[in-house]
């Protein structure tokens, strides 16, 4: 096994994938997925399978020949904790090697101070591990995601903007040594990317982007499968380029494009006018869906607010195109997929702007279900599970195998 693990690192990995994706599934089909040889399927499927990290699932339906055996991911083989930390939020998850969700828990944490942050990140996963009751020696990993400044190599957090407290936090290092498993610490719109390679959004070679613009803007960045992140792990902050608007951002700056955009934005106009009776625990998402509800019922003034909002998101979009030349754009907005005429809107104002971009030489798909958030904590885990240096729980297992 070691010389799939020094030589073939990638296609292990894209197996991996390609399994995971289009379960269950037989070797032929993979090979034809992954771009390998049918012979290189066979071999490192069978010596996946002899070390417990796929599982065979069935056969094929007969064509009259010898049916294909199917296979999946072995879902016992282990367990992946994941965390994600936004700014008043934390949703704490395990899975499966299948990824399939097995616990998950959301509670309320102020980010704004560190230690209390951290502490509790560190009790979400003690109570995680106690609650669903998978043995602590199959947890494979933790995935932590947040949103701001992240060195995903070292696992440190950087900085999240406007707060000093999150300076240079070795994060990855902290939770380690807590729990002695192994850690990945990624800016949450970085994970968001790598989620949807492990969701087959987006293919093992596209240069691709996913925007999510809601509670303020974050781009990921994916070239040629590897994630940017840029010289200082500050790739894809497109909110605050220069918009002209006169409202004081986050960042203390005026002008970003995210004042404009962001559910914040939408909310504050939506109070200043209508006073409708939001409390102050509501969350932006409930009272997001609120307006949203309510420009869907006829409020007329509700929807300019939500149609105003709209008309930057091409703003954002077209900055990607051409900073970037993405293959494929993957967008979550709370509202556009509400507002079918929007979306449209939206669009033809990318277009527009890019004169020399025919329809359909980009991919842009709007994220209607709002997973690929969810999972992706988990995705980076399951990227980094075959790079891990001597910590690595699977590239130990395959050493005991091939040494046996």
């Amino acid at each position: 096994m070691r010389s799939i693990v020094d030589l073939k690192q990638k296609k292990l990995l894209d197996i991996m994938r390609t399994i995971q994706i289009h379960k269950p599934i037989a070797k032929p089909d993979v090979a034809i997925r992954s771009n390998i040889s049918t012979v290189t399927a066979h071999t490192i499927i069978t010596e996946l399978e002899n070390d417990g990290l796929v599982t065979p699932t069935g056969e094929s339906k007969s064509t009259g020949g010898r049916k294909a055996v199917l296979y999946a991911p072995n879902p016992e083989f282990g367990y992946i904790i994941s965390l994600n930390h936004g700014r008043s939020k934390v949703t704490t998850s395990i899975y499966d090697f299948s990824l399939k969700i097995l616990y998950t828990n959301i509670s309320r944490s102020d980010i704004t101070n560190s230690n209390l942050a951290i502490d509790n990140i560190k009790e979400e996963i003690n109570h995680a591990i106690e609650s669903s009751g998978v043995p602590k020696d199959k947890i494979l990993g933790i995935g932590i995601t947040l949103p701001g400044q992240i060195n995903h190599n070292d696992g440190v957090v950087v900085g999240l903007l406007n707060l000093d407290d999150w300076s240079n936090i070795p994060l990855k290092s902290i939770i380690e040594k807590i729990t002695g498993i192994p850690t990945c610490v990624y800016n949450d719109n970085r994970a968001n990317i790598i989620s949807c390679k492990w969701l087959g959004k987006v293919s093992e070679s596209a240069i691709a982007a996913y925007i999510d613009i809601s509670d303020g803007v974050g781009v990921g960045l994916m070239i040629k499968g590897e994630v940017f992140s840029g010289s200082h792990s500050f790739a894809g902050e497109l909110g605050h380029l220069d918009a002209r608007s006169k409202i004081t951002c986050k960042c203390g700056n005026k002008g970003c494009a995210e004042t404009l955009v962001c559910s914040a934005h939408v909310i504050s106009q939506v109070q200043k006018k209508f006073n409708p009776t939001f409390t102050a625990v509501d969350s932006t998402k409930t009272c997001i869906n609120e307006i949203i509800q309510m420009a869907k019922n006829g409020n007329e003034g509700v929807y300019k607010i939500i149609k105003d909002a709209t008309q930057n998101i091409g703003f954002i979009i077209d900055s990607v195109i051409k900073a970037y030349d993405p293959d494929k754009i993957i967008i979550y907005n709370p509202w556009l997929m509400h507002f079918e005429e929007l979306y449209d809107e939206v669009l033809d104002d990318v277009f527009n702007r890019c004169k020399w971009l025919k329809r359909g030489t980009v991919d842009i798909e709007l994220d209607t279900d709002n997973i690929i958030d969810s999972y992706g904590p988990a995705s980076i885990v399951m990227e980094n599970l075959f790079t891990f240096d001597l910590e690595n729980r699977i590239m130990l297992k395959l050493d005991k195998s091939s040494s046996a």
